[in-house]
């Protein structure tokens, strides 16, 4: 199997390197984050459609061979200190050479618009990514001793896993410009693949919850909080379903969870009174200015989440998430942002909400990092996750 580049790239752009370079442009680090992962994938399609003819191919072999040794490894050094505008000055330089100045000025201001950030700071941190891109394809082509062709050929292997990687949205802003030509078509065909097995998996619950009646948006929740229900419907609640199967009266009775925050002090709770408490936090969330909106987007990146994490099996997945991952862990703190403008008792709802899903959580993250050769990958970003989680399921002072 091909190297996945992009979360090769990934790997060595941690949150934390990511903030550094935030902080030495002056920029927001969530915005940062959501231009790294829009830029990095934009990158790789722009060289992959230099590359596409022989001269392409040949000026970006010339190129990456003259990327100095080891950038990724310096990377920690680099960002945030004095030798991230040169990084930047070089990177800048690449991309005008191989792309061209019109491609490079729309590049640039497709992923102003969709970060949010001024051109005037993305144009330097596109500069310092793609010096790191070409440190990677310089480390690949180095460790695999391709030639011109063969750096193409890698670089075309890898059309899939930059149509996966590109943000919902980006490539819209993006069309017209051209950069992605030569990776297009995927996109349709993934949606409609999801699409299809979505359907598949809702008339697969459907039919496993014969006689289940109908509930309100929380159920979702409910799946997330208790691991015993989510073990009964994983798939349809991957999928987003809003029907809940019936728990009997003796289930109700013996269900029980360990659940912790402002609720509870680690008790032993039984199931019901886990549902209501997730119910009564979710309405009493949403009926607070602000809630509704903090609500849904929490709903959809714990989702999100959770869809990530169960597509880990091996290695091979866990470099393929890592990008999805960044992307959740990026829409966590844009929630750990709004929850400021909660009032005390909208915090208090969301607080109870999260720390009763923690225990599910936390034990699909002790799953994936158990998983031979993982944790080298992702304990990093799962830390990241856990610190972030722990911090929402905390009741206000």
């Amino acid at each position: 199997m091909p190297t996945n580049l992009i979360s090769l790239v990934m790997q060595f752009l941690t949150p934390d390197l990511i903030n550094r370079a935030a902080m030495a442009l002056g920029l927001d680090r969530t915005a940062t984050e959501k231009a790294v992962l829009a830029a990095v994938p934009a990158l790789f399609g722009g060289f992959t459609k230099a590359s596409a003819t022989p001269d392409g191919a040949r000026k970006l072999y010339d190129t990456v061979s003259q990327q100095p040794p080891g950038i990724l490894d310096s990377l920690a050094g680099t960002l945030g200190g004095p030798g991230q505008k040169m990084l930047a000055e070089r990177g800048s330089g690449i991309v005008s050479s191989l792309l061209g100045g019109s491609t490079t000025q729309a590049l640039t201001g497709a992923i102003s618009r969709f970060a949010g950030i001024d051109q005037s700071s993305t144009s330097p941190l596109l500069g310092v990514l793609a010096s790191v891109v070409t440190g990677a394809l310089a480390k690949e082509t180095s460790t695999s001793r391709l030639d011109a062709p063969g750096l193409a050929q890698l670089l075309s292997s890898q059309r899939g896993n930059i149509q996966a990687a590109l943000p919902a949205g980006f490539a819209d802003i993006l069309r017209g410009s051209g950069l992605l030509s030569d990776v297009e078509g995927i996109p349709g065909q993934a949606t409609r693949a999801t699409t299809t097995a979505a359907q598949a998996a809702s008339a697969s619950a459907q039919r496993a919850a014969h006689g289940a009646s109908s509930m309100a948006s929380s159920a979702r929740w409910q799946y997330w909080a208790i691991p015993a229900v989510v073990a009964l419907a994983a798939a349809w609640w991957l999928f987003g379903n809003r029907m809940t199967p019936q728990v009997t009266e003796q289930q109700a009775r013996t269900s029980t969870e360990q659940v912790g925050g402002p609720a509870t002090t680690g008790a032993i709770v039984p199931a019901d009174q886990i549902r209501a408490r997730v119910d009564q936090a979710m309405t009493s969330l949403k009926s607070v200015a602000g809630g509704t909106e903090i609500a849904n987007q929490t709903t959809s990146t714990l989702d999100a989440l959770r869809a990530s994490l169960n597509g880990i099996t091996d290695t091979a997945t866990a470099q393929a998430a890592l990008p999805k991952l960044l992307e959740e862990q990026a829409q966590m703190e844009k929630v750990r942002g709004l929850v400021g403008q909660l009032p005390a008792d909208g915090r208090t709802a969301l607080a109870t909400i999260v720390a009763s899903g923690l225990p599910a959580l936390n034990e699909q993250f002790a799953k994936v990092l158990a998983i031979p050769g993982v944790a080298p990958i992702l304990k990093q970003q799962i830390d990241g996750m856990r610190a972030d989680l722990a911090t929402l399921a905390k009741s206000p002072a």
